[in-house]
């Protein structure tokens, strides 16, 4: 049974920088049957000039990994008024990674069975998160944003998966690349810029795509050469494949956001909208949301990153729903 290894990272922790939280790692952590874990506490890793973190050059297997989260209430997910935030990166509301240097990505992974939770990231003029070698990878409920004309915020590429999670591209450029076979579950992909360019690309192998929200006027949902299943996914894009169903982009009875614009953008959905009770039960992967909700609240798992709970700042609904958190440290 491995040995999880827990360090504090930020200031007055264990390490002051991601980067030094990463460098420390032992590196063959199979040998040394270790978990390698980093929790961030509640402040803003910024940097106008490099990458923050880099994860790379340690030997790992299925159980023996790095994770990255956050420290015991310090993320978005553990805040107070998670219910009311708007759910879109902003450092006040948990730990945040924040980079806006053009040349590169705010984390770049090049390691496989790496796994992040209840963090956000911005790469501004470049992509949040880039992998080259991800296979093994987990992301869950995670937030992450740029705003590049030619780089998509999250990119994976690798047998991973991404799930209650959200991704912004806030210009006009694709939201997602999950290529050799990164799939995604209960996630919600939205451009908040103008364009026409597809939702998510991929190339080799085939990737699962349920309960998945993707939005931003794309004329093709996805583009490149990867197989792709979809199970009660929605989309604005006119013809979508199969598996898919199209609704509106927008905060009424399509797809409910609490608002599209870039400015104030906010992606918890609302009562009313399209993705309320429609989704497909997944309890291996999507059992609570992006902010620890218990799913479903209604008679059905909702689409996207978000389960709208009556009285916790989505709205209301016909149909009654309970509020149920689960507890901190339980996914």
């Amino acid at each position: 049974m491995p040995t999880t290894v827990t360090k504090t990272i930020g200031t007055g922790g264990d390490y002051t920088t991601l980067q030094s939280w990463e460098d420390a790692s032992p590196a063959n952590l199979v040998t040394s049957d270790q978990i390698w874990r980093g929790e961030c506490f509640n402040q803003e890793f910024f940097s106008s000039s490099a990458t923050l973190l880099t994860v790379s050059g340690t030997t790992t297997d299925a159980t023996r990994y790095k994770e990255l989260t956050t420290y015991a209430g310090a993320s978005f997910v553990d805040n107070a008024s998670v219910q009311t935030n708007a759910l879109r990166y902003n450092a006040s509301n948990g730990a945040g990674i924040r980079n806006t240097y053009a040349w590169s990505p705010a984390v770049s992974l090049n390691e496989s069975y790496f796994r992040i939770s209840k963090l956000q990231i911005s790469g501004s003029a470049n992509a949040a998160f880039s992998s080259t070698a991800s296979d093994g990878l987990v992301v869950d409920k995670c937030i992450f944003e740029a705003s590049s004309t030619s780089v998509e915020p999250f990119k994976a590429y690798g047998t991973g998966t991404v799930k209650n999670s959200l991704f912004i591209q806030r210009s006009t450029n694709l939201v997602a690349a999950l290529s050799n076979g990164t799939n995604a579950y209960n996630c919600t992909f939205a451009r908040t810029g103008t364009g026409t360019a597809s939702i998510i690309r991929g190339s080799y192998s085939t990737s699962t795509l349920k309960n998945c929200a993707f939005f931003g006027g794309a004329t093709t949902l996805a583009s490149g050469s990867s197989t792709r299943t979809y199970t009660t996914c929605y989309t604005d894009t006119a013809s979508p494949p199969s598996g898919c169903t199209t609704v509106a982009y927008d905060t009424s009875t399509g797809s409910g956001f609490q608002n599209i614009t870039d400015s104030t953008r906010d992606f918890r959905i609302k009562s009313g909208s399209a993705l309320l009770d429609v989704g497909t039960t997944d309890t291996t992967n999507g059992p609570n949301d992006i902010a620890g909700t218990a799913r479903p609240q209604g008679s059905a798992y909702d689409v996207g990153a978000w389960e709208l709970v009556v009285g916790g700042g989505g709205g209301s609904s016909n149909a009654p729903r309970y509020f149920h958190r689960t507890q901190s440290g339980q996914s």
